[in-house]
């Protein structure tokens, strides 16, 4: 986690843009896999 938020905050605003998308689908599969061990813990 705090890896992917150093790398985000030290790309530039131009490669922001490309990498938004990318960053959409990352943070989708970040909360599918936190739901997912949600409930392997519960």
């Amino acid at each position: 986690m705090y890896v992917i938020q150093k790398t985000t905050l030290t790309v530039d605003l131009r490669q922001r843009r490309s990498i938004s998308r990318h960053a959409k689908t990352l943070n989708t599969l970040i909360v599918i896999h936190s739901r997912s061990q949600c409930v392997a813990y519960r």
